[in-house]
């Protein structure tokens, strides 16, 4: 399965790139759409167009197998957001909490303490629609309609720059420095130019036991929603395990798309790899003592 990820400055945008996704053939059910409420009817416009119904319940982990849901849901510390698509209520990271829940009803107390355990791709997806912006993830096993979406979502949200502008397909390599795998990246970490392998090789890191990564994007010139779909399923990898995921070295235009969607208040990052890889040290010596 890979994933795509697409922030919007305003509601209109995402609308409009979903609009995009279904007359591409891009199935309903695998498009979820996130965008705080602010005052608009939510039984109209997008949910209409997805086909979803609005007030019923959120799909967890394990989906919907018939329809579209689409709820209001109030998260603590946000407001209300509308929530589109199979799986929204585990991309926020509400698990069991939240199904079943109606248009405009709020989520309860038990939200709260839901919210502390949260993984790095909800907090994600929390910080950008507290900012007031929408989300739209697309995920999918058919490289074709991978490819659409990428790039829907690429020219339609807000990205770093144009690609024409930079050329050379992603490049890794890795070595080991302390117990820690340091993986270099270079060149276009974006569809179609090798992103797809971030994660592959971060699973099998995990797989292996090898669970604290160190990715250096000093050589990174470009990234798109496919290679923030790639880095953030790497982190959740890793967390998962119970490791520690790090970012360095990352080139200034990079760093303003983070900046522009929020990641980089998500991912851990460090200006240079000697501090990267003293604060993996001083990690383990707390867990250790």
């Amino acid at each position: 399965m890979q994933t795509s990820v697409g922030v919007f400055s305003s509601r209109p945008d995402a609308e409009n790139a979903v609009r995009e996704l279904l007359n591409l053939q891009v199935p309903r059910e695998a498009i979820t759409f996130m965008t705080p409420q602010i005052g608009a009817d939510d039984s109209q416009g997008v949910a209409k167009d997805m086909g979803a119904y609005v007030g019923g319940a959120v799909g967890g982990g394990a989906g919907l197998s018939v329809g579209i849901a689409a709820a209001s849901l109030a998260l603590p510390g946000i407001g209300p957001i509308l929530a589109i698509g199979v799986g929204a209520a585990a991309l926020l990271g509400l698990g069991g909490a939240a199904l079943g829940g109606k248009a405009g009803s709020a989520i309860d107390a038990a939200l709260e303490a839901e919210a502390q355990e949260q993984d790095p791709q909800a907090a994600f997806f929390r910080k950008v629609l507290k900012e007031k912006h929408s989300v739209l993830v697309v995920r999918t096993a058919d490289a074709d309609v991978y490819r659409k979406a990428c790039s829907v979502l690429d020219r339609l949200g807000i990205r770093m720059a144009s690609a024409r502008e930079h050329a050379g397909s992603c490049q890794l390599s890795m070595r080991e420095v302390s117990n820690i795998t340091v993986i270099s990246l270079s060149g276009r970490l974006a569809l179609g130019q090798g992103s797809s392998d971030v994660r592959e090789t971060v699973r099998k890191l995990v797989d292996q036991g090898r669970s604290q990564i160190l990715i250096d994007l000093a050589q990174v010139n470009y990234i798109d929603s496919s290679g923030i779909g790639e880095l953030v399923g790497a982190m959740t990898s890793v967390r998962h395990a119970n490791g520690a995921f790090r970012l360095t070295k990352v080139p200034n235009r990079v760093y303003e798309l983070l900046r522009m969607t929020h990641l980089d208040k998500v991912f851990d990052i460090k200006n240079d790899e000697a501090e990267a890889i003293r604060s993996f040290v001083v990690e383990g010596e707390r867990a250790a003592g």
